[in-house]
Formats: structure tokens, C-alpha cells, sequence
């Protein structure tokens, strides 16, 4: 397997969010993933490459791991050897907004994504995610924009059906998630979201059929069982 310089600096990145999704809490900024490097090499089933990395990227993440470095100055670090990297920019803003609490800091950042790569799903629905909060329209424009570019990518269509849900527009979750679904048409954690937006728009009986089975992601939430009951009273 022959990787280039992005290919590389884009997979110690993915190795770098998997250790931080799974140990670092937002209540503390300085908080390092403890994982081991070999078990995360391990979990993504390709230690080639790691082997094929440049000592710089193994030094970077090295020192993310050890707690030498902050997930922020990784990123930095990171764009350093490659500024053109718009996933690496994405991955940089992120993690300002996270660890820094910095949002106009995190959108900054994305928007300079935008001036090199203005048609790239990826930095669009980035620049939609960063917004929402802060203006709900804005964030919903460059999500929709995102999808236009991008119709197959279900998490995409699951993200911007949620965010839709958030702002009451229901009809239009309802579309969405349709379109996941067309996707990935097996998939029953989209499919009882599906039910979830029925009820809302009034469509009890079907989605009731939606939400017969409870997606494995949904066995521990009561608020899963309240919302197919409700189906059943309504």
C-alpha cells in the first residue's frame, strides 16, 4: 500500500479523533488520550500504516499521546507540514471549538477551508455544523448545500434531518432521512428516526411499523419506548 504525504497526515488525524472521542471529556481542555498507539493501530486493522508514517507524524502523535502536546497544537503541527489539507482544517476547527471553547476561532478556521475547496461537501457541512448554534439559517444553508453536492452520504442526511428536527421542520427531517434511508435501506437506527418524525407530523400508524424494533443504539433509552408508546395511544 503506497500512501502519499495527505493520505498519511489524514490517518494519524483519524487515529488522533478516535482517542480523543474516546477519552477526553469537554469540561476539561487539557485533557490527553490515553489510549495505547498499538491499539488504535490495531482497531483501524491496517498497522502498515503507521509503519509507512513519516517520523514527524509519529512524533506529533507520539506526543499528543504522552500529553506533551495539546490536540489543538497537534492540528497546528499538523498543518505545518500540509496547509492545503481541507480535512486537517476541519479536524484544526473542531477542536478549537472543542478544547478552546473558541467558536468565531473554530469558524475562522473553516472558512479559510472554504476560500481553497468552496465546493467540498466536507468543509460545507463543517461550516453548517459550526454555525447552527449561533444562527440556525445559516448553519441549515451550507448543511442543504453540503448534501446537493453529496446526495449519498447518509450521515450527512442524518445530521441536517436532525438539525431540521431541532428548528421544527419536520416535513422537511421527514424528506431527509428519507433519503439516508434510500441509502442505506437496512439500516434500523434510521429507520426508527424515521417513525420519530412520523409521530411528530401525525403519521401514527406508520410510524408505529417504523419503530417496531428498537435499534440496538436505542435499548437503553426510555425516551425510545415513550415515543413508540405514544404511537400506540395516540
Amino acid at each position: 500500500m503506497n500512501l502519499n504525504l495527505k493520505e498519511t497526515i489524514v490517518l494519524t488525524l483519524s487515529f488522533c479523533m478516535f482517542a480523543c472521542n474516546s477519552n477526553t471529556s469537554k469540561e476539561d481542555t487539557n485533557t490527553k488520550p490515553k489510549q495505547n498507539i498499538d491499539s488504535i493501530v490495531a482497531k483501524l486493522n491496517n498497522p502498515l500504516t503507521w509503519q509507512r508514517m513519516d517520523s514527524l507524524q509519529k512524533a506529533s502523535f507520539e506526543s499528543l499521546k504522552n500529553g506533551s502536546l495539546s490536540h489543538v497544537e497537534f492540528y497546528e503541527k499538523a498543518l505545518k507540514i500540509d496547509s492545503n489539507n481541507f480535512m486537517t482544517r476541519i479536524r484544526h476547527a473542531y477542536a478549537i471549538s472543542e478544547f478552546k471553547h473558541d467558536t468565531a476561532g473554530a469558524i475562522t478556521e473553516i472558512r479559510a477551508a472554504l476560500r481553497q475547496y468552496p465546493n467540498s461537501p466536507d468543509v460545507l457541512f463543517a461550516m453548517g455544523t459550526m454555525l447552527f448554534p449561533i444562527n440556525q439559517d445559516s448553519g441549515i444553508y451550507y448543511c442543504e448545500k453540503a448534501v446537493a453536492l453529496n446526495p449519498r452520504n447518509y450521515v450527512d442526511l442524518y445530521n441536517l434531518s436532525k438539525y431540521y428536527e431541532a428548528y421544527n421542520m419536520y416535513d422537511k427531517a421527514l424528506v431527509t432521512i428519507e433519503k439516508a434511508i434510500k441509502v442505506k435501506p437496512n439500516d434500523r437506527f434510521l429507520i426508527f428516526l424515521r417513525g420519530t418524525f412520523k409521530t411528530s407530523t401525525g403519521q401514527y400508524e406508520s410510524a408505529l411499523q417504523d419503530m417496531k424494533i428498537i435499534p440496538k443504539e436505542h435499548e437503553n433509552d426510555y425516551l425510545a419506548y415513550y415515543q413508540r408508546s405514544a404511537c400506540l395511544y395516540a
